[in-house]
């Protein structure tokens, strides 16, 4: 996590979808026009989805935030067609690590170390572990959908419980920071109850 701070010291944070009121900066106190903005001047909007999304469709969600954040800079005059472009907004998702068994790459790179596998669990950890291999079994009995909030609690007990999720979400989240930063473009993350 110290990784992640530090890199997300120089960004600007946001919460929900008040990143609709970004504007590019006055010229010598005229407004700058929108339309004639390089892609160099406008963020990189970085979408991080909050819990309850196990089942969901990651393309769905961003072009779910894209109409959200293009209705909030309409709503404040703005010229949200030229300010906000595809490229422009990206998720960063991680409920798949949550919501499925890591993988073997995936829990080899957020191994714990000798130090914090010897510390023991906390109790809020073993309670929150139990409950997740309830919700696993209870869980994997159908697809209906009254089984989607079970799904999502699932996913939730284990982000939870397991440190090894923590770090995989938290590593996605990273080097979408990084990637974004690399561009030389302002950098705008919105996250949405990230654990």
């Amino acid at each position: 996590m110290t990784r992640i701070r530090a890199a997300l010291a120089p960004l600007l944070l946001l919460t929900g979808a008040t990143c609709a009121s970004w504007a590019p900066a006055p010229v010598n106190g005229v407004p700058a026009s929108a339309s004639a903005m390089r892609a160099a001047d406008r963020p990189v909007y970085l979408m991080v989805h909050g819990r309850g999304h196990a089942m969901r469709d990651s393309a769905e969600v961003r072009r779910s935030a894209q109409a959200a954040m293009v209705a909030g800079a309409r709503a404040r005059g703005l010229p949200a067609q030229q300010m906000l472009r595809d490229g422009d907004i990206r998720m960063v998702w991680y409920a798949d690590v949550a919501a499925d068994r890591l993988a073997a790459d995936v829990a080899a790179a957020c191994a714990p170390s000798r130090h914090a596998a010897a510390e023991p669990a906390s109790e809020f950890s073993v309670v929150a572990g139990l409950v997740g291999v309830l919700l696993d079994i209870a869980g994997d009995v159908g697809d209906a959908p009254a089984l989607r909030d079970l799904r999502d609690l699932r996913a939730d007990a284990r982000y939870i419980a397991d440190r090894r999720v923590q770090c995989a979400a938290e590593q996605r989240l990273h080097a979408q920071v990084m990637r974004a930063a690399s561009e030389g473009r302002p950098v705008v993350v919105v996250a949405h109850s990230m654990g």
